[in-house]
């Protein structure tokens, strides 16, 4: 089933991204499709997995590879600049370990946009699927900063896109949407803190200082964003899956049993809330 002029924003991170894979994976098990869907760093993985119709893949790579120092560790960080490192995570894993179906992916009839941060500018770029190679958005969107080089696509240097924008409702409201389901990975209330740290943040990304001032000013445009959320959820406007206490694997996690934990707590709660979700998208 699909709603028309019915978008899916999908937050992200990192591993905590697999309560919401739980979520996605049992909208696929209903048949649950979206004509509209932006995804941000981890959320930019689920949404193409949701698109490729692979249900458990975000689920799976997380469990088997998390301990896999090919696929993370400070090894990768020494010997290419990435925590997550690009040529296994990236390239390898779903050419040869966990196929990614791209031929669905490409021919599905949906619009999908990858964020990420441009590191000029310090503002959002939303990639449309059919803009690159889906690798290298998701690479640039899932960047994370003082642990990944920069992507260059175009010519243009890219990072983590919830730096600019972590939950881009705005972006898919403006995009002509009528609603919107929301699957966010942290709790109702939470908000975020100053970062801290300035004179580091600056030096180290000295050559990029609308990104370095990104960095430090996320957390006001984020709980900026999550207050709008508030009010139009409150609204009926918009229907915000999230889970209802923290969860408790981290944005790099080592823990299966609480990736376990995290993605049947999503998978859970998108079948307790499956009718309210269902009278909200149909009304």
């Amino acid at each position: 089933m699909k709603f028309e002029k019915t978008a899916l924003v999908l937050e992200g991170g990192g591993f905590r991204g697999i309560y919401s894979s739980g979520v996605l994976d049992y909208f696929m098990e209903k048949s649950l499709e979206f004509p509209y869907i932006i995804g941000v760093s981890m959320g930019a993985i689920n949404g193409a997995n949701y698109i490729s119709e692979q249900p458990g893949r975000s689920f799976a790579i997380a469990e088997t590879f998390m301990p896999d120092k090919r696929y993370m560790g400070m090894g990768n960080l020494l010997k290419e600049g990435n925590f997550f490192s690009r040529s296994f995570a990236y390239n390898e894993l779903p050419r040869r370990y966990n196929i990614f179906d791209m031929k669905t992916y490409y021919s599905a009839d949906v619009t999908f946009y990858l964020t990420a941060t441009d590191c000029e500018t310090g503002e959002a770029r939303y990639f449309e699927k059919m803009e690159g190679d889906v690798a290298e958005l998701i690479a640039a969107s899932t960047s994370l900063p003082f642990m990944s080089q920069m992507v260059e696509i175009d010519g243009k240097p890219y990072m983590d896109g919830g730096i600019a924008d972590s939950v881009p409702v705005q972006r898919a409201l403006s995009d002509g949407n009528e609603k919107a389901v929301l699957v966010l990975t942290r709790e109702k209330g939470y908000r975020k803190e100053p970062y801290g740290h300035e004179r580091m943040v600056r030096s180290y990304y000295r050559k990029h200082p609308a990104f370095a001032e990104g960095i430090l000013n996320r957390h006001l445009f984020y709980n900026e964003t999550m207050d709008l959320i508030d009010a139009l959820e409150a609204e009926g406007k918009i229907y915000v899956l999230r889970p209802e206490n923290p969860i408790e694997t981290k944005v790099i996690d080592r823990n299966p049993e609480g990736v376990q934990k995290s993605y049947r707590i999503g998978y859970d709660q998108a079948k307790a809330e499956w009718d309210a979700l269902m009278a909200y998208l149909e009304k």
